[in-house]
């Protein structure tokens, strides 16, 4: 059979015996996570029947390995509040699946995630300031140039600015600085609001706050506390008098994705940019509605969607493997 970059058969011996395991293995931090499954005992199994074992158990073993890398993560990062184990799972858990559901994407069908993606982000984003546009004009004028009839001019100028926006964020990987801010203040309100430039007291507070963010995500702190720490200092300074919420939701995934958090799909980012009171609580205590408005409703539609694919990729009689199969599949040893 040809190898399978995402399963592997593995031999063991066991009492003078060997018995034949299928094996996922997942890199992440430095470490293998595995999961196994005994697929049959004594002589190497057929391709049809590690393709069965695959389509009977592949997701299962996914989801364990998920568990395992998750749950390492939250262990593993050191924070500066009182940590909801829960919460942090989940985002470690929705940040697995998003990864290994790119894995069984083609090259096109990822350019399409990607951008079906961002148009939601960037909809989401702009309805929270009043734009009118629908998801769907919003996908049509940015793949077509097309502006739908009856727009202001203001909210055809704001789907643009956040399409360059999102442009740069994807162009650009870089560390974020209180010029990069500068600059990202003025894309997103151009042709909308004045330029406005950062005063130099300003300018320093911001990349302090940059500094202590970045050295303490160096330092072994979880990026996703780091950078709402930094998204709640950011507001309270309020360094514009006009975009400063605008500025904090897009920088805050300028420095989460690389870690390889998603992108916000759904109003979750920015209902949390919109309302400031949040940040009054104590951040311990938001911290799981900060990650259940960043996570939305994707847990149960990535599990869904990859269960599908691992469906579809192993399905015997859709590839015409064989017909019925008669194997031996014990339980777990």
């Amino acid at each position: 059979m040809k190898k399978d970059i995402y399963f592997r058969i593995e031999p063991r011996v066991q009492n003078g015996v060997v018995k034949y395991y299928l094996l996922r293995e997942v890199n992440s931090d430095s470490r293998k996570f595995r999961a196994s499954k005994l697929i049959k005992t004594g002589i190497m199994p057929t391709d049809a029947e590690i393709s069965r074992t695959i389509l009977l158990h592949g997701f299962e073993l996914e989801m364990k390995c998920c568990e395992k890398v998750a749950s390492y993560r939250v262990e593993n990062f050191k924070y500066e509040h009182a940590v909801d184990g829960k919460a942090y799972f989940l985002l470690e858990k929705y940040r697995y699946l998003d990864l290994r559901y790119h894995d069984y994407l083609t090259a096109e069908e990822i350019k399409d995630h990607i951008n079906d993606h961002e148009y939601h982000y960037i909809h989401e984003s702009a309805k929270t300031n009043g734009n009118t546009f629908t998801f769907s004009e919003v996908a049509t004028m940015l793949e077509t140039g097309r502006v739908p009839n009856g727009k202001f001019l203001r909210d055809v100028n704001e789907i643009q600015n956040l399409h360059t926006c999102s442009v740069m964020r994807n162009a650009n990987p870089r560390k974020v600085t209180p010029s990069f801010i500068q600059r990202l203040r003025n894309t997103i309100v151009a042709n909308i609001h004045e330029p406005e430039k950062l005063t130099r007291e300003n300018e320093i507070a911001v990349q302090k706050q940059l500094t202590k963010c970045y050295k303490r995500i160096a330092d072994g702190y979880h990026p996703a506390e780091q950078v709402f720490l930094w998204h709640r200092e950011f507001r309270i300074l309020k360094p514009f008098r006009i975009g400063t919420r605008r500025v904090a939701r897009e920088v805050v995934h300028y420095m989460i994705l690389p870690f390889g958090y998603p992108l916000a799909f759904q109003s979750s980012m920015q209902t949390i940019g919109e309302d400031g009171r949040v940040y009054e609580r104590d951040f311990d205590k938001i911290i799981p509605e900060l990650f259940e408005k960043y996570i939305g409703n994707r847990i149960p539609e990535l599990e869904a969607e990859l269960r599908r694919r691992i469906n579809e990729k192993w399905d015997i009689q859709r590839n015409k493997l064989q017909k019925q199969l008669d194997i031996y599949l014990p339980s777990d040893t």
